[in-house]
C-alpha cells in the first residue's frame, strides 16, 4: 500500500518570511514554466545555469535591480527615505563581503570578485516592468499580506514581492529591554527579505529545511538570515559561494577556500562546504518517487527512484553494508549492501538521509534529524521499509529521558504506539490489524459446532502474539538508538 510520507519534514517548500548561510532549495533549477506553480516544478532537471529564478544572476550580468515601490499613502519625503533604505540593503550584501575579505587580509585570493563587490548592487526604481515589488506597511497588516501569523516581513515568490512592517516595534523602546529600535529592526527585516530575492534561504530552526541540501555551510550561527540585525562573516561566505555557484566557478581548485570567519576550519568548493554531498534526494509525488542527484566536478546527474512499498527490506533484519565512499570529513556517502544494494547518504545540518536501493527501487528510506546546539534537544527519526511483506512506516521522537514511537503497517491496518520514560515502556496503544486466519480456517474448512468462537480465539491469539513480538522488536530498536 502507498501512503504520503510526512512531507513536513521530507520536502523543501520555502517559508515566506525570516545563519549561517544557505541557498534556497530551487536555486539550481530552471525558471518555472509559465502557468506552473513554483512547487510544482521542483522535480525538474538541474539547470546548467543556476540562479534563473532569482536576482543575483542578472546583477552579475551587469543589470540593475528594477524595483517598484508601492507608494501607498506615504509622503514623498517618506518614500525618498524608503528608496535609500532599499538601495542600502541591496548594496550591503556586496559591500559586507568586500569588507570581510579585506578584514581577513586575503584580497589577492578574491581579486577576481572584489571589483564587483565594491560596486554594490545597482537599484533602479521603475513605475512598471519591475523585477521586484516592495511595500512598507503597518505591522497589523503585514501578517495578512504575507499569509503568516505575526510575520514582521516576508518575501513572496509570486511577483516576486516583499512586504515589510514599517513599525515592527514602538518608536521608543526601553533600552536593554526590547532590544533594537523599530527603525533598525525594519532595516534588518528588509535586508533579510532582500537576501531571499538574491537566493538565500531562511536559517532559523523552523524553516532550515528549505535550504538546498548541497549548497549551504556546515554549522549554524546567528546572521541576518536568522537572528541578527547586521550582516556577518557567514553572510560574506554565503555571498561568495552564491556568486561562485551562479558563475560556475570552482574557487581554490581541488582544495577549495577557507571561510572568512575567524578561526573557522570550513572549506568551500563551487558553493559547497566540504562535507556536503555529493548525493542529494528530492521528493516527488508525495514521497513515493524521489529524484537522486549526484553532484560531481564534471557535472550533475539525476535519475528517479520509486518506493518499493511492501517489496523492500525489513528494518529488523541484519543488513551488513560496506562503505565505498566517504565525504571530506569521514562520513559515509555511498555503501554497498550484502546483495549488491547501493546505499546513499546525504547530510544537511543536523539531518541525515539514508536510502537503500536496488536498481530504480528504494528498499528502505531513513531520515534522522538531531536538533542542533542551543535548540531544544531531541532526535526525530522516520523510516519507511517492508515488514512481513507489508509496507511499514516508523516515526520516533527521542529525548534525554523520554520519547515515543508510532508504527503503521499496511496503511493503518496495524498500528503500535509506545511511549518511553527512563528506558522503559510507559504506555502502549494501537489496533490489532487485519491478521489472516490459518489457511484451513480461512477457507471454511472448520465448520464444526463452535467453529466461529474457535476462529475468534485463534485470531485473537495470533494477533496478541504478533503484536507482542512486534512490540519487543520496536522496543529493542528504540532502546538501542
Amino acid at each position: 500500500m502507498k501512503w504520503m510520507l510526512p512531507l513536513t519534514v521530507l520536502c523543501f517548500p520555502l517559508a515566506a518570511f525570516s545563519a549561517l548561510w544557505g541557498v534556497v532549495g530551487d536555486y539550481d533549477l530552471p525558471r518555472t514554466p509559465e502557468g506552473m506553480s513554483r512547487l510544482a516544478g521542483l522535480e525538474q532537471p538541474v539547470s546548467p545555469t543556476p540562479g534563473e529564478r532569482y536576482l543575483l544572476k542578472p546583477v552579475l550580468g551587469g543589470a540593475s535591480v528594477k524595483v517598484f515601490l508601492d507608494p501607498g499613502e506615504e509622503s514623498e519625503e517618506t518614500l525618498a527615505q524608503y528608496r535609500e533604505k532599499i538601495k542600502e540593503a541591496y548594496n550591503n550584501w556586496f559591500l559586507n563581503a568586500a569588507k570581510e575579505i579585506r578584514k581577513s587580509g586575503r584580497t589577492q585570493e578574491f581579486a577576481d570578485i572584489l571589483p564587483v563587490l565594491d560596486k554594490g548592487i545597482p537599484v533602479e526604481f521603475v513605475p512598471s516592468g519591475e523585477d521586484i515589488f516592495v511595500k512598507f506597511e503597518d505591522r497589523q497588516e503585514v501578517p495578512r499580506l504575507c499569509g503568516a501569523v505575526a510575520a514582521p516581513a516576508c518575501y513572496l515568490f509570486e511577483g516576486p514581492k516583499i512586504y515589510v512592517s514599517k513599525n515592527p516595534r514602538s518608536q521608543k523602546p526601553v533600552k536593554g529591554l526590547l532590544g533594537p529600535g523599530s527603525g533598525k529592526l525594519m532595516f534588518a527585516n528588509l535586508m533579510h527579505e532582500i537576501g531571499h530575492s538574491l537566493g538565500f534561504s531562511d536559517q532559523y530552526a523552523q524553516a532550515r529545511f528549505t535550504t538546498h541540501p548541497i549548497y549551504h555551510g556546515d554549522k549554524t550561527d546567528s546572521t541576518v538570515m536568522n537572528k541578527t540585525v547586521n550582516l556577518t562573516c557567514d553572510d560574506a561566505d554565503g555571498m561568495i559561494n552564491l556568486i561562485d555557484l551562479t558563475l560556475g566557478k570552482r574557487r581554490g581548485g581541488r582544495v577549495g577556500w577557507r571561510s572568512l570567519c575567524r578561526n573557522s576550519k570550513t572549506y568551500y568548493i563551487g558553493g559547497t562546504a566540504l562535507g556536503n554531498g555529493p548525493y542529494m534526494m528530492w521528493p516527488k509525488e508525495n514521497g513515493n518517487v524521489w529524484m537522486l542527484r549526484e553532484y560531481w566536478a564534471d557535472g550533475i546527474q539525476g535519475r528517479e527512484l520509486s518506493m518499493a512499498w511492501g517489496k523492500g527490506i525489513s528494518l529488523f533484519e541484519p543488513f551488513a553494508e560496506v562503505v565505498v565512499e566517504r565525504d571530506a570529513i569521514g562520513r559515509p556517502v555511498l555503501a554497498q549492501g550484502p546483495r549488491g544494494e547501493k546505499v546513499y547518504y546525504s547530510y544537511q545540518y543536523g539531518r541525515k538521509m539514508r536510502f537503500v536501493t536496488a536498481g530504480d527501487k528504494i528498499l528502505l528510506l531513513e531520515r534522522r534529524e538531531r536538533n542542533l546546539p542551543k535548540e531544544k534537544s531531541f532526535d526525530k527519526i522516520i523510516i519507511a521499509f517492508t515488514h512481513n511483506g507489508k509496507s511499514a512506516l516508523l516515526e520516533a521522537d527521542r529525548r534525554s529521558s523520554y520519547g515515543s514511537l508510532s508504527y503503521k503497517e499496511d496503511g493503518n491496518a496495524l498500528t503500535v504506539n509506545l511511549t518511553f520514560k527512563k528506558g522503559k515502556v510507559e504506555h502502549r496503544s494501537g489496533n490489532g490489524g487485519k491478521d489472516a486466519l490459518p489457511h484451513g480456517v480461512a477457507l471454511g474448512m472448520a465448520a464444526a459446532p463452535g467453529a466461529v468462537s474457535m476462529q475468534a480465539q485463534v485470531k485473537n491469539q495470533l494477533v496478541q502474539k504478533e503484536r507482542a513480538e512486534l512490540e519487543r522488536k520496536l522496543t529493542e530498536w528504540y532502546l538501542g538508538l
